[in-house]
């Protein structure tokens, strides 16, 4: 043993051969898998009826009319790539800080210049958020405003501050600007939408909707397009 930390997050030493070796081996091969939705993923243009009902919570459910905070996927990443009614998240969370809650964005999925205009997607709704989520290796970055960081200056993290995950999320930034990323998302993902759209008209009956922008973008599987009944399962794993 080196003596270095080795009671708290380095439990066999500095940069032991063996833990390097397995980090690489594992960087060499896919680090994760989502999941496929077939059914309840689509969402209509229904903003002020949503909102509403979020006013109702509010007024009528919620004790002292008080709440925490609102979590908010930009674009539901895991909800087959949804993306809420335009003038949902601004009037919903503006709402929420009213009554005294965070407006909580949740970027990990729609930031990072993937939805082509903006760098965060919730800058397209024209809402503020007062703590912004993102991640990227096994690394998360937490953004908020001076009053609401204060809160938390105690706070101990044992993992925070990882000079590995630190070194990957700043070469991260530094490729999405260098190889103009957010713009190639725009060029990509328009025609990734169009093409879609395209085998759409032409399988009317098992494509139905589209959902999503640029590249953060679901398929939705259908039987039939005017009833939207679900792909069924099997059928789907047959694909």
């Amino acid at each position: 043993m080196d003596f270095f930390t080795g009671i708290v997050t380095v439990g066999v030493g500095h940069c032991h051969p063996r833990l390097i070796q397995a980090a690489i081996q594992k960087n060499e091969k896919i680090l994760a898998c989502i999941c496929i939705l077939f059914a309840r993923s689509y969402h209509r243009q229904a903003s002020d009826r949503y909102v509403e009902q979020l006013e109702e919570i509010l007024d009528h459910e919620v004790s002292n009319k008080k709440v925490a905070g609102m979590f908010i996927e930009s674009i539901q990443g895991y909800g087959c790539s949804v993306q809420y009614p335009k003038h949902y998240i601004k009037p919903a969370t503006g709402r929420v800080q009213q009554n005294g809650g965070l407006y909580i964005a949740d970027e990990v999925q729609s930031g990072f210049g993937r939805t082509e205009t903006h760098f965060w997607e919730y800058q397209g709704h024209g809402a503020k958020p007062n703590i912004a989520i993102a991640s990227g290796f096994p690394f998360a970055a937490v953004v908020t405003r001076p009053e609401i960081a204060k809160t938390v200056g105690n706070y101990f993290n044992t993992y925070g501050g990882n000079p590995i995950g630190c070194a990957v999320a700043s070469a991260v930034l530094d490729v999405i600007k260098e190889e103009k990323l957010q713009e190639n998302s725009l060029q990509v993902g328009t025609h990734l939408f169009n093409s879609l759209a395209e085998l759409r008209d032409q399988l009317p009956n098992v494509i139905g909707d589209i959902p999503g922008k640029s590249l953060l973008i679901g398929m939705e599987m259908v039987t039939d397009k005017e009833s939207r009944k679900p792909f069924p399962v099997e059928k789907m794993n047959a694909i």
